[in-house]
């Protein structure tokens, strides 16, 4: 399976874990579960963008996909983090997820010359 494929069954979940979530909008867990998903479509546009014979024009299209992914997993672990619900392994996530953007967006700066 590629990265393609990984992207297109994690947009599959992404529907699941959203359909979960609004039939039970007070369960933080699964909100946590949607943010998870946001931040992995983000990650695996990282990768089809740094793949290095991807042209320049496909590579700037996977960074802004990944920066907006990036930014919806972070409105949602910021969230979580104030409601105090954000802990274990994905506490630091907001402060990862704030560096992923920043890379996004060096990224699209050095291809694009804007952000």
């Amino acid at each position: 399976m590629n990265e393609t494929d990984n992207l297109q069954d994690e947009l599959k979940g992404l529907e699941i874990r959203k359909s979960l979530y609004a039939a039970d909008a007070g369960n933080k867990g699964r909100q946590e579960a949607v943010a998870n998903s946001y931040r992995t479509l983000g990650d695996t546009e990282v990768i089809l963008a740094s793949r290095p014979r991807e042209p320049a024009g496909k590579q700037a299209v996977h960074w802004r996909e990944a920066r907006s992914w990036y930014r919806q997993a972070l409105q949602i672990y910021l969230s979580l983090r104030g409601d105090g619900a954000l802990r274990g392994e994905n506490a630091g996530e907001p402060e990862r997820i704030s560096r992923e953007i920043a890379r996004c967006d060096d990224a699209l700066e050095k291809l694009t010359g804007s952000p």
